[in-house]
């Protein structure tokens, strides 16, 4: 994702060799791809490497974080509890994990969490739940 400040489209797009927004764009929507396989293969990738191999020393990070959205074309947003500002507002909650060895940080999963009212039947949906949960 780089080093910068934002992580939208426009800004990948500048982080990028010879990229363009709507091939970014294309390639993020409509690439048949599995999130779950290719997070793994990331995963395996990071484990042959000797610069991001998780060694002794490694401290777990569980962080659930919330930023406001508006609008409702990204899957997640609504009205919730937002930590970073303190308070209910329309938003997105997500669950991060990352390694961390006191120098760098690696990032091992993200998981969405979908509030009640993005449910047809809210609270009482079986797909519905009530906290994030490891993956």
């Amino acid at each position: 994702m780089g080093e910068s400040q934002r992580k939208n489209l426009s800004q990948l797009v500048t982080n990028t060799v010879d990229g363009s927004y709507n091939s970014l764009r294309h390639f993020l929507n409509n690439a048949p791809w599995d999130e779950v396989k290719l997070n793994n293969r990331r995963l395996e990738v990071m484990h042959q490497c000797r610069q991001t191999t998780p060694s002794q020393g490694f401290t777990l990070i569980v962080d659930d974080s919330g930023h406001r959205k508006s609008g409702a074309a990204t899957d997640g947003v609504g009205r919730q509890y937002i930590g970073e500002i303190g308070k209910t507002d329309n938003g997105i909650v997500l669950l991060t994990t990352y390694l961390y060895d006191g120098v760098r940080r690696l990032p091992l999963d993200v998981a969405l969490y979908q509030h009640a009212s993005l449910f047809e039947q809210g609270k009482a949906d079986p797909n519905f739940q009530k906290n994030l949960t490891w993956l």
